[in-house]
């Protein structure tokens, strides 16, 4: 039925759909959820230091973003549609990118500037535990090891590149594409629903659950599938070939994430048990005050 569509119609329609998306959708985020202001400072204006904290062109920033979502799209989209038809990806791309892809790029940069431009690392030690997100984001090296904080420590930044590019040699050598992009796949896909997951948890901190389902539910769903994909990817790609690194690896990824699910399940159901509110440093009246905000 579809054999003689002209892309050129596939691509206005797309464009339709994200552009009203983009006007309804993206509005209500911002203003009703989020409440974005544009009065407040940013981290790069109240903690200017002129080296972590800068002033950049936010035609820059743009393009560094643009450039971080975009990643391999352009690789994987046509393999995808090679693989199993040009609709899977139309559909994922729009579907998946409305609900979900634009919703968690814009929470996710809503959540850092509330945390000092922090990174998903400390926004999830913050906002459910040090334990799970220590656990999960590479925290663990710097704990054990102080000296690991210091990026600027030459002997760190030499040892842990040693480490990842022996990791990542070791995989070529011992796999192919075939059987290592599912992995990082996984792991990307994964980290998107923990990050969704973790701002959930931070809206009902600040009074929000009422929007909850705007990041749990696409959060969730995400995990739910990926998780399935990594068990198939397990049990069907790397067992009967006997790559047991990469499946350990895949398990280890997928318990992290289980993990990060429930701590932020505990410290949700603890925050809606909280009624009284106290005032952040934005000024907003919040269930929990936390210590890394942005001093505004």
């Amino acid at each position: 039925m579809l054999e003689g569509l002209n892309s050129a119609v596939l691509v206005f329609a797309a464009l339709c759909v994200f552009a009203i998306a983009y006007r309804f959708y993206g509005l209500f985020i911002s203003t009703k959820v989020l409440r974005v202001n544009s009065s407040r400072r940013l981290p790069s204006d109240s903690m200017a230091d002129g080296l972590d904290y800068h002033k950049t062109n936010r035609y820059v920033l743009f393009g560094h973003h643009f450039a971080a979502i975009a990643g391999a799209g352009p690789l994987t989209g046509p393999a995808l549609a090679a693989q199993f038809g040009f609709l899977p990806g139309a559909l994922w791309i729009l579907i998946g990118a409305v609900p979900g892809g634009a919703v968690h790029d814009v929470v996710v940069l809503f959540a850092s500037v509330r945390h000092r431009g922090e990174s998903l690392a400390n926004i999830a030690r913050n906002e459910i535990g040090r334990t799970a997100g220590r656990f999960l984001l590479q925290e663990m090296t710097g704990k054990v090891f102080p000296r690991f904080n210091d990026h600027n420590w030459l002997p760190g930044m030499i040892i842990t590149g040693l480490a990842f590019t022996f990791m990542w040699g070791y995989l070529l050598y011992t796999g192919s594409i075939s059987t290592i992009w599912p992995l990082f796949g996984i792991s990307n896909q994964l980290l998107a629903a923990c990050a969704l997951i973790i701002v959930s948890t931070m809206l009902v901190r600040l009074g929000r659950k009422r929007y909850i389902w705007i990041t749990l539910v696409p959060g969730i769903l995400m995990a739910i599938i990926t998780l399935w994909a990594g068990y198939i990817n397990i049990t069907v790609n790397y067992l009967p070939q006997k790559l047991y690194l990469l499946a350990f690896l895949c398990g280890l990824i997928m318990l992290l994430i289980v993990i990060i699910i429930v701590s932020a399940g505990i410290k949700i159901k603890k925050l809606l048990y909280i009624k009284d509110t106290v005032t952040d440093n934005w000024g907003d009246h919040v269930l929990i005050k936390v210590g890394d905000e942005n001093p505004h």
